[in-house]
């Protein structure tokens, strides 16, 4: 890359050169030029004793002193050139390049500026002036000429996604001289990683493009090894802040309302939903052991069927805060973590169907866990819950205490499948909605998969002990396969799409039985 306009332009020489070859008094020369002969070209020129444009011939030499190499002769030559007042427009892009090549830097880049100045391959000519202040170490002026490049309206000269490049050098060099480990990482981070992504996403699959990109690898890298770490030598994320917003629209053949597992209400109509969420957290850490970490999660979804209550009466606002405390710690010598969770949720819905949101519900969820790697396949998750919730109607409030089980399996030696077991019972003050719910959810990551898209297939099963009600609705049965592609759209922006289909199978055939098709876009913002 260093050398890459440096090479081009001098094989473009011959290219731009000679149009004064039209010069009769230098016909006999250019054809020696044409046959490669250039000694013999340099010595017919020269024999014209009383050329009658002596600027084309010295613009001449200079082409052909540069197609042998030579540099400063070549210099010289396009120097005379200029002072007979050359009309080629390439002239001082032409001895510009001779000096570069004969490392006359200084006067290269003066040469560069006079011809970004005549507008001839200023986005070139720009680029070289920028290289040589990089070259010489004069970051700022280097900066602000890649600057000059990226403000052109167009890319003639194709040098745009290389002074992007250039720029995620010149900030790489910079941060050598960081001597604060903490500001050192946080520059890698901030400054370098994000201008060297600028450059591969420029245009994809070309040699600047795969350059950076083997910078970006090289540079998270650099990050990770610098990131601190817990007594247990679990690294601490990049950002102390997570915010994540997104939005959601998806079509949904059929419409229905659950609180977590169990089936309210059926719509049995399709519509269009809008989803917006938003979840912001942060993460202190004491001592090496302990993290905690305050969040809230806020989602708002609303229906199209504005005038089909059975729709409409899914809208809802949720509002989860939640606190959840990490204890670091080491299990068979590989990390482990203690899991201290509670959780609070209230939801608004429009379940009264009056186009308006009032309270529906609210529980608290208390969750005990441990994540160990117990076996060489993965890591292992266990949890004890209980939630204690509250409804608008008292005899649906309950206590639901579960367990759950999760063990990752390294597959083929590069993807995660996630296999989780779940068990709740739910307890409520009318009996008759008691129930307990078994669930197997299998799912497996598998990034970059497809290019720059990552792709998600899972499959849950689910069976429903409806206690009190089984006279009439029987052990339901959920079958959900999904399969979910996500690819990013620059550092801070992805974009996800999710096809699920749920079979839900009851005794109560009208009013708990229904089968649902769900596609959604879902567009992300991470800050």
């Amino acid at each position: 890359m260093k050398y890459f306009i440096l090479i081009t332009g001098i094989l473009l020489f011959a290219q731009q050169a000679l149009a004064s070859a039209y010069d009769p008094q230098l016909t006999e020369a250019y054809g020696y030029y044409k046959k490669g002969n250039y000694p013999q070209a340099i010595r017919v020129s020269q024999s014209i004793a009383d050329p009658d444009d002596p600027a084309g011939v010295a613009f001449f030499q200079g082409t052909v002193y540069s197609k042998m190499q030579e540099f400063l002769l070549a210099a010289e030559a396009f120097k005379f050139a200029e002072q007979k007042n050359c009309q080629e427009k390439s002239i001082h892009y032409d001895r510009g390049q001779a000096l570069y090549a004969a490392q006359k830097l200084e006067e290269a880049r003066d040469e560069f500026l006079l011809s970004a100045k005549q507008n001839y391959k200023k986005g070139a000519s720009y680029y070289y002036v920028a290289f040589v202040f990089q070259t010489l170490e004069d970051f700022d002026s280097a900066k602000k000429y890649y600057g000059k490049i990226a403000a052109l309206s167009d890319d003639a000269d194709h040098v745009k996604q290389p002074s992007l490049f250039q720029v995620g050098e010149i900030l790489y060099q910079e941060n050598e001289k960081v001597q604060d480990a903490d500001l050192k990482r946080l520059h890698l981070l901030d400054t370098v990683l994000p201008a060297y992504e600028r450059a591969a996403n420029f245009e994809a699959g070309t040699e600047t493009s795969i350059t950076a990109e083997g910078r970006i690898t090289e540079v998270d890298q650099k990050i990770d090894a610098a990131l601190p770490r817990m007594i247990n030598g679990v690294p601490l994320p990049r950002r102390a802040y997570t915010l994540n917003f997104s939005e959601a629209l998806e079509y949904n053949t059929n419409v229905t309302y659950q609180a977590d597992s169990s089936v309210l209400q059926v719509s049995n109509k399709d519509a269009l939903g809008d989803t917006l969420t938003m979840l912001a957290r942060y993460q202190w850490n004491l001592a090496g052991r302990w993290s905690i970490l305050p969040e809230v999660y806020l989602s708002a979804t609303y229906y199209s069927r504005t005038n089909t209550p059975a729709v409409y009466q899914n809208d809802n606002v949720n509002i989860l805060p939640a606190l959840r405390t990490r204890y670091e710690h080491t299990v068979s010598q590989h990390p482990a973590s203690l899991l201290l969770e509670v959780e609070y949720d209230y939801m608004l819905r429009d379940y009264q169907q009056l186009h308006r949101l009032p309270y529906y519900s609210r529980y608290w969820n208390y969750v005990l866990g441990e994540r160990a790697k117990f076996f060489d396949m993965g890591a292992t998750t266990i949890k004890l819950g209980l939630k204690l919730a509250e409804n608008e109607d008292p005899s649906r409030n309950d206590i639901n205490p579960s367990i759950s089980l999760d063990q990752v399996v390294r597959v083929w030696g590069k993807y995660d499948l996630d296999n989780t077991v779940t068990y709740d019972y739910v307890r409520s003050r009318n009996s008759y909605y008691d129930e307990r719910n078994y669930t197997l959810k299998e799912s497996m990551a598998m990034p970059k998969l497809l290019g720059k898209t990552d792709f998600t297939p899972s499959l849950s099963l689910a069976a429903k002990d409806t206690m009190n009600q089984q006279y009439f609705r029987g052990i339901e049965l959920n079958v959900n396969p999904s399969i979910t592609f996500s690819r990013e759209l620059g550092k801070k922006w992805s974009l996800d799409f999710t096809y699920s289909f749920i079979r839900y199978l009851s005794k109560s055939v009208d009013q708990y039985e229904y089968t649902q098709h769900d596609a959604k876009f879902t567009l992300n913002c991470h800050l």
